[in-house]
């Protein structure tokens, strides 16, 4: 039963989803455009997640300097870094299924398309065009994979330093995170690393979509 329930919602989102391209046609908006607009939503979600961790990254290197201040200051400061970094990946994770969405739908109706041609040598064009553009696709969507992949452990190692500060609101409790702030910071700059390598992929795979 649950197994029906689930296939009947799936096949609903799909039929939205179908009604909601093919509404956008009608209007003049393809869903090439509409690809575009998500990759660069996503990249705009990838880049406020960066900026967020910078801040709690900002905040560790002060406590880890003993310019933290008060300790009740410093778990505020932690736990509102925390809560706006995971809302910014929630949201990029969003913006990463909308991309794929569009893409699925995108590339099977050019495939489809490449049946309707009668000639060859446009068609074969069509077809060298398709396959670049699905590689250069995989590339951006591996690369937000992995980027957004790298996120999850730095909101969980931020929860469980926030939840230790709530219940150590003091100088004890900071000095006896400040062993887990080296590890943070790794994982910290690994995850905006990630994350411009992330946004470069999907400005080159803007470029291969508008060619």
């Amino acid at each position: 039963m649950r197994l029906l329930s689930i296939i009947f919602i799936f096949l609903s989102l799909t039929a939205c989803q179908s009604a909601y391209y093919a509404t956008m046609e009608q209007v003049g908006i393809q869903k090439r455009e509409i690809m575009a607009d998500r990759v660069e939503s996503a990249s705009k979600a990838q880049e406020e997640a960066s900026k967020g961790f910078t801040k709690a990254l900002i905040s560790i290197q002060d406590i880890s300097n003993s310019n933290a201040g008060e300790p009740e200051d410093v778990y505020k400061k932690i736990h509102n870094q925390y809560k706006e970094s995971k809302n910014a990946v929630n949201h990029l994770h969003n913006r990463i299924n909308s991309v794929k969405s569009v893409s699925d739908a995108l590339f099977a109706e050019w495939r489809e398309e490449l049946n309707l041609y009668s000639n060859s040598l446009l068609k074969k064009e069509s077809e060298i065009k398709l396959a670049n553009t699905e590689h250069s696709y995989k590339q951006m969507l591996n690369a937000m994979e992995k980027a957004e992949s790298k996120m999850q452990p730095v909101l969980t190692t931020l929860h469980d330093n926030t939840l230790y500060l709530k219940h150590n609101l003091n100088a004890v409790g900071i000095r006896a995170l400040q062993n887990e702030f080296k590890p943070l910071k790794m994982k910290i700059n690994s995850s905006i690393h990630d994350i411009k390598k992330s946004v470069e992929k999907s400005k080159h795979f803007l470029e291969t979509l508008k060619r």
